[in-house]
Order: structure tokens, then sequence, then C-alpha cells
């Protein structure tokens, strides 16, 4: 393993915001994203379930989130979960 031995310093009067990128790099976001899919799919399909008398099955992120990062539809869509546009 190599040492980094180069120090940045960034100066406030060079720049006017740092952005990093978070995207399980410096923190593991994958777990947050995941809950925040659940949370917002089981209060969807709960609303559903009580409008249309389909039975729940809450979103399960071990099934139904890794299709939605790799940006494909979950075998277990044919229940209902909404399509998804990506941007």
């Amino acid at each position: 393993m190599t040492s980094l031995s180069h120090v940045v310093t960034l100066s406030p009067r060079d720049y006017d915001a740092v952005l990093f990128d978070l995207d399980g790099v410096l923190t593991k976001t994958a777990s947050v994203h995941a809950a925040a899919w659940k949370r917002m799919f089981d209060e969807f399909l709960q609303k559903r379930a009580a409008r249309t008398g389909v039975s729940l099955v809450p979103f399960d992120i071990q099934e139904d989130y890794p299709p939605l990062c790799r940006r494909q539809t979950s075998l277990r869509w044919g229940r209902g979960l909404p399509a998804i546009a990506w941007h």
C-alpha cells in the first residue's frame, strides 16, 4: 500500500464551494438510500392496498432494491409498484 504524501489545501478565497461524491466513497450511503426507497414504497403500497383492497406486500430491500440500482424492474413489480423515470 502506498501512502499519500501530497497535501492539498483549499482556501475559501479560491473556492465558493467544495463538492464531494458521497456515493459510497466516503460514507456507506447504500443502506440509507435503500431505507428511503423502502419507506417511500411501503407508504405507497399501504395506501394502494387500502384503496384497492389488494393485499399489502411490503417493499423488500433484498429483492426489490438491487434492480433499482441497476435501473431494472424487479420481477415482483408485477404487483403494482409504480414505474420510475430515470433522468
